[in-house]
């Protein structure tokens, strides 16, 4: 009987180290998959924020390019045509005709000038700090409602003043990249723009009635670095939401942005 109760312990006992080597096992691998899934999160994290970084970058030196244009505009450019318009304004001696030339020439300088403070004014993207987001957005709207045959809708509700500083200028790009995407590849003869922001949140709806694509052509637009994926990183860089839908009848793209200061 004795023996027997022996076997029986050292059964028990076996079968306990056994499940304890084994739960030891189990609880290894359970630490190893844990580190395993932080040590990726890590570095998604790592290529999330350099990306970021990048993007910022190209940002500020876009930003840097654009007001360098700026100032040869100004500085050079128009100042010639000013001295150009003086010396031809006080031109006297001369035939009518040669005058009639010369008033015209004037014009046409005046109207360059004119055009060109407007395109200076269009690329600084301090029109965006000192006028705010709406009237930089509407200013856009306006240009492109002269410069495109599709008819473009524009509406807007909420109070710009809380769209935070250093997301404006991205929001902008953003748009005009979406815009932009659209009167290259839909074929679109109405595009509508819809902004509408809260307390909490931007959210920009940009709807045509294009011709529209596959799932798998905005993938691959995606994949090879198109407006659309432009689109997807400025997005990202602000937390935000990116998404596009798109058959027959047109497309939607939609970007929603937290823009709570906190």
């Amino acid at each position: 009987m004795s023996q027997e109760l022996t076997v029986i312990f050292l059964v028990i006992f076996c079968l306990i180290v056994l499940l304890s080597f084994v739960a030891f096992i189990i609880y290894i691998v359970f630490l190893h998959q844990k580190s395993r899934n932080k040590f990726l999160l890590d570095m998604e994290a790592m290529k999330q924020n350099f990306q970021n970084e990048i993007l910022k970058s190209e940002l500020e030196m876009q930003g840097q390019s654009l007001a360098n244009i700026t100032m040869e505009i100004h500085d050079n450019v128009s100042q010639v045509l000013s001295v150009s318009k003086l010396n031809l304004g006080i031109i006297e001696e001369a035939s009518p005709e040669s005058l009639n030339k010369i008033r015209y020439s004037v014009d046409l300088m005046t109207n360059a000038m004119q055009d060109l403070s407007k395109l200076s004014r269009r690329l600084d993207a301090d029109l965006i700090r000192q006028e705010g987001f709406f009237v930089a957005v509407k200013e856009y709207i306006d240009r492109l409602r002269i410069s495109v045959p599709s008819e473009v809708v524009f509406n807007a509700r909420g109070q710009a003043e809380s769209v935070p500083r250093e997301k404006e200028l991205v929001l902008f790009r953003i748009l005009q990249e979406a815009v932009n995407n659209v009167l290259k590849h839909a074929e679109a003869t109405i595009i509508v723009i819809n902004l509408v922001i809260s307390e909490k949140e931007l959210a920009l709806e940009i709807t045509d009635n294009g011709r529209g694509f596959s799932t798998e052509e905005i993938s691959l637009r995606i994949q090879k670095g198109s407006g659309i994926k432009n689109i997807q990183k400025r997005t990202a860089m602000m937390n935000g939401l990116f998404t596009i839908d798109s058959n027959e009848q047109g497309s939607r793209i939609r970007i929603q942005v937290p823009i709570s200061q906190n």
